[in-house]
């Protein structure tokens, strides 16, 4: 163009003629660069750009335009109320245009409500379906799962000394009823869960010996004394089982082998007095009777075996005292009230002798 500019601005200079004159009615000037012209060319040239791209564009969106985008309905609030209401419907989600808002829900009534649960809607039906939109409830917790909460929570834990106690009062139960060999089962149970328990073992040897199982009886105490060397009832049951056997001596044994553990124990000084006394030991038979008699000073029994020790160690006046304290004692049994007035009457013979002769 600037070449072209160059020879029109010649031309122009020499008035249109190769030699420079100038015809009449044929005018003929160059354009310059920086003329009016030249810049509007320019901006008819932008425009022509922007038009061509501009319909580009729009013809690009009229195409995508023509697919349909499918935006999923937002999450639905599952609304609780009391009393509960029915199952919220959520109608399947409608496609949209690109770029379109989404539809709002419509507002629900102000009931006051609860929320629940943010439960998503279902997925959209295929074009054409024309079928009732599915009900959208909040899943209930699994059964086995609501089972084995309960059981969680009602499950408690013993310990052996709790198991014990309950096994002794159901035998306790079943020998008050007469049922001496099915109350043996709870307590041979309670001793597997817990073999220090004195009590189930004590009530077992019992029931052993009154049911005629002397050699169980046996093996229950023996295995006590041994777990419970502290323990005199177990020493004492068994003495009382070698007596029932004929065997005192050894009875006599064992009873005194245990007196460290049974310092101030009334029923085992008052059976090894009762012993020593069968074997004419009247001295040792009337200390263990004092000892006794200190926790029960009323005993019948024991006052009169102490009466009797006394007389074997030739203390007359304290054996009628005794004698006369169990004669007025109010549990005295008609064969002790016999042997206690025979005993006093021949005390006042006695005293009567020694006067006559004088």
């Amino acid at each position: 163009m600037s070449i072209i500019n160059t020879m029109l601005q010649d031309l122009d200079k020499r008035n249109g003629r190769p030699g420079g004159e100038a015809l009449a009615g044929d005018v003929i000037r160059s354009i310059k660069p920086t003329s009016p012209w030249h810049l509007r060319r320019n901006t008819f040239l932008t425009l022509i750009g922007l038009v061509a791209v501009s319909a580009a564009g729009a013809w690009w969106m009229h195409r995508g335009a023509t697919s349909p985008i499918v935006v999923p309905a937002p999450p639905v609030p599952v609304i609780a109320n009391n009393p509960p209401p029915a199952a919220t419907q959520v109608a399947p989600a409608t496609p949209v245009p690109a770029m379109a808002a989404a539809a709002v829900p419509a507002p629900v009534a102000p009931r006051a409500p609860k929320l629940v649960a943010l439960v998503p809607p279902p997925a959209a039906a295929p074009a054409g379906f024309q079928g009732a939109p599915d009900k959208v409830e909040t899943p209930a917790a699994p059964a086995n799962l609501a089972a084995v909460s309960t059981t969680a929570t009602s499950a408690k834990t013993y310990s052996p000394k709790q198991v014990s106690a309950n096994l002794v009062g159901e035998a306790v139960l079943l020998d008050q009823q007469g049922r001496q060999e099915e109350a043996k089962a709870p307590l041979q149970r309670a001793l597997a869960a817990n073999p220090l328990d004195v009590q189930a073992r004590l009530m077992l040897i019992r029931l052993q010996m009154d049911t005629g199982r002397v050699e169980e009886a046996r093996a229950l105490l023996a295995e006590g004394q041994r777990l419970h060397p502290e323990q005199p009832d177990f020493t004492l049951a068994l003495a009382r089982l070698r007596v029932e056997t004929g065997d005192s001596s050894g009875a006599i044994q064992l009873l005194e082998a245990g007196l460290g553990g049974a310092p101030d124990e009334p029923q085992y000084h008052a059976l090894l007095a009762a012993l020593l006394l069968r074997v004419q030991r009247y001295d040792e038979a009337v200390q263990h009777y004092l000892v006794a008699l200190r926790s029960d000073p009323a005993n019948v029994s024991w006052l009169v075996g102490v009466g009797v020790a006394l007389e074997g160690v030739g203390k007359q006046a304290d054996a009628a005292e005794a004698y006369r304290r169990a004669e007025g004692a109010s549990n005295l049994t008609p064969e002790m009230a016999v042997f206690v007035s025979e005993r006093l009457a021949r005390f006042r013979i006695s005293e009567r002798t020694p006067a006559l002769t004088r």
